[in-house]
């Protein structure tokens, strides 16, 4: 047994061990299927110390994961998800299923996170961010096979690594998940929050339009870190608890670059500026916001329709880049554009919650009834879609959409994109839809064919 100074007992002999620093997975487990021995681990990333891995654990989780996978029908790529809540032995154990390569050809394998029972809420908190990430891991290890099965395993070790200090940067520098006081932020008090005399409302119009059309996916970058986590605290106010957990507060960047699949997160100007790689910000499963507080600069990718299309060539570049062993080149001019847009529904936000009395409750009232009206705009918008297209079957023209832009009041372009940006987190998929005779129209001229899959079931 290959042991790196973790001082597990009762290992499997063939298993080899390394360690990682994490302090939610006591285990990462590799394993797959062989079709005379049945399931058997591969590989095994020691963690904490609150689950003893033993021989018996890790018998039970390779098995349990494997079995009555061989007679699923499952498309090259396809990633499936198992999460296992195992009370007597205090412990849960979530696995991702896919299609690799043995020595013997194409089989059955599956990457297990085991956890103590006592995180099972942390888990679920990050388990936004996780699942994004672990299907990004599962890509590469997948091509990793392909250029190098028997080395493919240890140079598979950087990326569990990688995965497990994003997640120890999350939680050491967490956001609130529950409400943050409003006096924390540029709504509140004056009184208490003098810092937020320093944004006029032209800015903050601008800043908060382009959070919610990235879908609460921003970043802020700064010289002071109490300047950037005020300005997050504040975008903080238009997400999800579940969001906010899937956040961190303001990293120096000399420790700390842009992390793929967070919502909102902060980095600190160093000597050398910021760090933010294009590869990243390109491949990230939403567009991005990025906001300079002190030029006062508000830019963002592409919109979100574009973004959803562009993504996924962008992530083959890259992986076949791996493949190849050639030192990624992405673009990075016009990587971010100047966003100028103030939408009407957040110009009379702002201006609302300004005539408001200074007490924290009224505001934080008026902030979640302003979130209501957007996401019942989203939902109407839907049910259009839904009535328009007959459930998904038909494709929606044009003349719908101004229609139903009309019928929605979203004459505004910065409005119409924060409503679509609220519709596709609600159903996953219905914008690359509503798109699909512009994008059709659009690939037919370049010799392509774009196709999605329905979003109604």
């Amino acid at each position: 047994m290959a042991t790196e100074g973790n001082g597990k007992e009762n290992l499997r002999s063939t298993i080899s061990t390394t360690a990682i620093c994490s302090s939610i997975f006591s285990g990462v487990l590799l394993s797959y299927w062989d079709n005379i021995l049945g399931p058997r681990s591969q590989k095994l990333w020691v963690g904490n110390d609150k689950i003893k891995i033993t021989a018996d654990i890790i018998s039970f989780v390779s098995s349990h994961t494997l079995n009555g996978e061989l007679c699923r029908i499952r498309e090259e790529g396809q990633t499936d998800t198992k999460f296992y809540v195992l009370s007597d032995r205090e412990c849960i154990f979530f696995a991702s299923i896919f299609l690799g390569t043995a020595k013997a050809g194409q089989t059955i394998y599956s990457l297990a996170f085991i956890i103590a029972l006592e995180d099972l809420n942390r888990f679920l908190q990050l388990q936004t961010f996780l699942n994004k990430q672990i299907e990004t891991i599962v890509m590469k290890f997948r091509v990793l096979q392909e250029k190098n099965l028997p080395k493919s395993v240890n140079n598979f070790s950087i990326h569990i690594e990688r995965l497990a200090n994003a997640v120890e940067l999350i939680q050491k520098n967490k956001l609130p998940i529950q409400d943050i006081l409003i006096g924390c932020t540029i709504f509140g008090n004056k009184e208490k929050a003098d810092i937020g005399k320093l944004y006029d409302s032209k800015f903050l119009m601008r800043v908060i339009t382009s959070h919610l059309q990235t879908s609460g996916c921003t970043v802020v970058v700064g010289t002071r870190e109490d300047h950037v986590n005020f300005v997050l605290n504040t975008l903080a106010q238009f997400l999800t608890p579940s969001e906010r957990a899937c956040s961190r507060y303001a990293i120096s960047s000399e420790d700390c670059s842009y992390e793929r699949h967070l919502f909102l997160q902060g980095l600190l100007k160093g000597t050398n500026g910021y760090d933010i790689e294009s590869k990243d910000v390109l491949i990230n499963s939403l567009p991005t916001t990025l906001i300079d507080i002190d030029t006062r600069e508000v830019k963002q990718t592409s919109e979100l329709r574009l973004h959803l299309t562009t993504r996924f060539e962008f992530l083959r570049l890259y992986l076949n880049q791996i493949l190849e062993g050639e030192a990624p080149v992405f673009p990075t001019k016009g990587l971010f554009n100047d966003c100028e847009d103030i939408a009407i529904m957040v110009q009379t936000f702002v201006s609302e919650i300004q005539l408001l009395p200074d007490i924290d409750s009224v505001r934080e009232r008026y902030i979640k009834n302003f979130l209501c009206l957007l996401n019942q705009k989203a939902t109407t918008l839907i049910s259009y879609i839904h009535a328009k297209s007959l459930r998904g079957v038909d494709v929606i023209s044009l003349d719908d959409i101004r229609k139903m832009r009309i019928d929605l009041s979203l004459l505004s372009e910065a409005d119409f994109q924060i409503v679509l940006a609220q519709a596709e987190k609600n159903r996953p998929g219905i914008v690359p839809f509503l798109f699909k005779t512009i994008t059709r129209y659009e690939s037919s001229e370049q010799g392509a064919d774009m196709n999605f899959p329905p979003f109604f079931r």
